[in-house]
């Protein structure tokens, strides 16, 4: 019995000791700073101000199979400054991006969130539509 005892605390301390080792991971960001507005990227205003200023402008670019997809959303202050402005992606109707916004355009990489004074609010990071 007491050899049981001692084979079983033999094979318990180690793992207490070295069983609670916690792993440092470092998550990065898809990216860290919004993409740059390229000229040829195509501009539609979804909504608007009454007095006819843009409130949300999506911008549309080719992919590489020369289909056109949304790769940018900005949201307005009535005075024309941005409010937030997302980078955008999409992604397949099965993926946990879409379950999240049942959209296949969900944000990746860095949405940023400004106050009506211009400056920022907060800064989030998303990859495939996920924090």
């Amino acid at each position: 019995m007491q050899f049981k005892a001692l084979l079983l605390s033999l094979v318990l301390v180690p793992t207490l000791f070295f069983g609670q080792e916690t792993i440092d991971v470092q998550v990065m960001p898809v990216a860290t700073e919004l993409r740059v507005r390229m000229p040829e990227w195509r501009p539609k205003v979804f909504e608007q101000f009454p007095n006819g200023a843009p409130k949300l402008v999506m911008f549309y670019s080719e992919n590489d199979q020369g289909v056109e997809e949304a790769v940018k959303r900005i949201h307005f202050y009535e005075g024309g400054r941005p409010m937030e402005e997302t980078d955008l992606t999409v992604v397949a109707e099965k993926s946990p991006g879409f379950e999240v916004w049942k959209s296949t355009t969900v944000p990746h990489g860095v949405s940023v969130r400004f106050r009506e004074t211009g400056e920022v609010e907060r800064i989030a990071y998303f990859d495939h539509g996920l924090l």
